[in-house]
């Protein structure tokens, strides 16, 4: 009857164990999902930052063009 009831109590131990180690995966892999998606985020960000960048980049090559292009006409 002991050996019974420590065999269970082992097998009880192991079991939690066992829930526990699995709980810790579940929760692991979803920090892993979060910080991709977290990153995937973070590059947007970033391309739209360069977009936007570039588009100001041109706008002011524009202004420049223009600004020359109305200095050239007042030399003339």
């Amino acid at each position: 009857m002991m050996e019974e009831r420590q065999l269970i109590q082992r097998l009880e131990v192991r079991l939690l164990f066992f829930v526990l180690s699995l709980g810790l995966e579940k929760t692991e892999r979803r920090r892993q999902q979060q910080q991709q998606l977290q990153q995937q985020q973070q590059q947007e960000q970033q391309q739209q930052q360069q977009q936007q960048q570039q588009q100001q980049q041109q706008q002011q090559q524009q202004q420049q063009q223009q600004q020359q292009q109305q200095l050239s006409s007042f030399s003339k």
